[in-house]
Formats: C-alpha cells, structure tokens, sequence
C-alpha cells in the first residue's frame, strides 16, 4: 500500500493503480466504495397482502419499512415478555 498525493487525489478516496505498457508506469483509477452495511437491520419477507395492508396504515411520506417498523413497536409497546 503507497500513499499517493497530490492535485486531483481525494485523500479520503480508494484508488487502485493499473499497469499500463510501459515498465513501471501506472495509472490510478479511482474504485467505488462498497455500500456501506448498516448493523442492525434485516430483510425481511412478507406477503403482498401483508404490504398491502401495513400500506393503508403508512402516514404521508413514510417508507413501508418503516411503517413495518412503527406498527410492529406500537403493538409490542403494551404487552410483557411473558406474553
């Protein structure tokens, strides 16, 4: 790993360097961050009638999952561990 400065190098930016023809040239080509991994969430599948419904619950703007999310926590607000 080299760090590589000057005029058009993001510091904070990944490149990769490409051989090109001749011996000991290179080119940097900047790569693409990988999308980030947010802890704590997770996919999860439900059916269409199920989105349908939760849908008609969703307020103006809101995303269905985080309808999903408001529902679910509204529901579980009242009841214990025990059930």
């Amino acid at each position: 790993m080299a760090r590589i400065t000057g005029p058009g190098i993001d510091p904070a930016g990944a490149y990769e360097a490409v051989p090109l023809v001749g011996r000991g040239v290179y080119r940097l080509e900047r790569k693409t961050a990988p999308e980030p991994v947010l802890e704590g969430l997770l996919t999860i599948k439900i059916s269409q009638q199920a989105a349908r419904r939760i849908g008609r619950h969703k307020l103006p703007g809101e995303a269905l999952a985080a309808a999903v999310e408001r529902l679910a926590l509204s529901s579980l607000s009242g009841k214990t561990a025990a059930g």
